[in-house]
């Protein structure tokens, strides 16, 4: 990987140490509120997984008259502002970081206010160190995303429903046989399983380096040990450690993958805000 220039990091200014503070991958931008579902679930599904899973969170436009840098490799900037601007297709490549700005709704019956705003930031705070490509081995990497809450928005029932549902407020859009894919670390030998200690070839690492033998892509050890139990203290409950690791060898800022063309791959979070 090129290390990030000095200039980079100058514009970036910002510490690899992972916080709870506020501030999907590809396609689209979908919402999945905070729900009964989600809060049991929630680093297991926080903002989706690749391609399928809706988001935990929705991105706003930044306010008008609001100071925006004019630094154009941050967005939101002074021009552009909006996700699906035309701006982010053209200027894909010259992103160092996104700095959305979110819509929380809390659909959790008899979940406080107090406690659905905590989740939101933990949330947050680990789709964060997701963003660090190759965090896990870079501990200089700096975060592609630095999110900050705009608006929450209480969408709970004012009084039970007759029927309890499955613990969501009846405003909730339900999607019917919803279901996930990503609860299958490499070495998983069921749903949800991250403590097999057997290690397994993996390539995801490397994934399009094209640095192994015979111009494949290099072989590493997956093992929950060194991927997945660094990230439990972030993101402990159900599969988001194994997520926040998952996500870091997403194509992101420098990475040095190739197409089939053999050109550089893009940045995949930028893809998020299309």
């Amino acid at each position: 990987m090129r290390p990030p220039a000095a200039d980079d990091a100058r514009i970036l200014g910002a510490s690899p140490v992972v916080t709870r503070r506020s501030r999907r991958v590809p396609f689209r931008a979908a919402t999945m509120p905070v729900t009964r579902r989600a809060t049991n679930l929630a680093r297991q599904t926080f903002l989706g997984a690749v391609a399928a899973l809706p988001a935990l969170l929705a991105p706003l436009p930044a306010a008008a008259g609001e100071a925006l840098p004019s630094d154009l490799r941050i967005w939101p900037n002074a021009q552009s502002r909006a996700n699906s601007d035309a701006w982010l297709a053209e200027h894909h490549d010259r992103l160092l970081q996104m700095r959305p700005r979110i819509l929380v709704l809390n659909f959790c019956n008899g979940l406080a206010p107090a406690k659905g705003r905590a989740l939101a930031d933990s949330i947050i705070g680990a789709l964060r160190e997701s963003s660090r490509y190759h965090g896990w081995e870079d501990k200089a990497a700096a975060p592609f995303l630095e999110c900050e809450i705009a608006k929450y928005v209480d969408l709970q029932d004012a009084a039970p429903p007759a029927e309890p549902l499955d613990g969501n407020s009846t405003r909730y859009p339900r999607v019917p046989g919803w279901k996930s894919g990503i609860n299958f670390p490499p070495n998983a030998r069921s749903h949800y399983d991250k403590s097999n200690p057997a290690p397994v070839r993996f390539t995801g690492e490397h994934w399009r380096w094209r640095d192994g033998d015979g111009g494949k892509d290099r072989v590493t050890e997956f093992t929950v040990k060194r991927c997945v139990e660094p990230y439990e203290p972030i993101a402990g409950d159900c599969m988001g450690a194994w997520l926040v690791y998952w996500r870091q060898n997403m194509p992101g800022v420098n990475c040095p993958g190739r197409d089939d063309d053999g050109r550089p791959l893009k940045n995949w979070w930028p893809f998020l805000y299309y």
